[in-house]
């Protein structure tokens, strides 16, 4: 084949025809493989715009399911703070809880002392009760004793010198016991009252 441009020329003038047609036809081999080069290329960038695209769309699909997790996030960005609110809510409310609780429970530790105190008292004015029970029978005997006595003293006709201040020194002995006993009676009875009270 011939370079390009370059037609042999005839002794009349012109060009060479063979030449020539050889010339178009090579230019015609030319475009048809450059133009099945540029079709096949064409076709590979069409198959890639393609892939693009599909990557395109799959990208917007997963920017798209993103954004909505991303909402779905914040819903729940917002639920989990109000949930923390609540829940600081309800500690403060357990914080007081706990306090009154705290504070029941010293009550409660005063009255069992209360209590207690109580029970010993009321032990104390029973084993009082009983003693005065006791003593109280010996009383209504020594008030036997000093009636029979001065019963007795009254039926004697004369005491001599010696056994009147004995006398009288008993019978001053019994008063003071009988009134020991009357205060002893009073004192219970106010403490009984003192208890009742609290």
């Amino acid at each position: 084949m011939k370079e390009k441009g370059m037609f042999r020329t005839k002794v009349f003038g012109g060009f060479n025809k063979k030449d020539v047609f050889e010339y178009f036809d090579s230019l015609k081999t030319q475009i048809h493989d450059e133009n099945s080069d540029l079709i096949e290329k064409s076709s590979k960038q069409t198959e890639e715009i393609e892939k693009y695209k599909a990557k395109i769309q799959e990208l917007e699909a997963k920017i798209k399911k993103l954004q909505d997790s991303s909402d779905d996030l914040e819903q729940e960005n917002k639920a989990i703070k109000q949930d923390n609110l609540k829940i600081a809510k309800l500690e403060n409310e357990n914080s007081s809880l706990n306090d009154e609780v705290s504070k029941l429970n010293s009550q409660l530790v005063e009255e069992n002392k209360y209590k207690s105190h109580c029970n010993e008292l009321s032990r104390k004015i029973i084993k009082i009760e009983s003693e005065m029970l006791i003593k109280d029978s010996k009383i209504k005997k020594l008030q036997s004793d000093y009636q029979a006595l001065a019963t007795k003293i009254k039926e004697l006709p004369e005491l001599d010198q010696n056994t009147m201040p004995n006398a009288k020194e008993s019978l001053t002995s019994l008063a003071q016991i009988l009134g020991g006993t009357n205060v002893l009676i009073d004192s219970v009875e106010s403490l009984k009252k003192e208890i009742k009270e609290d």
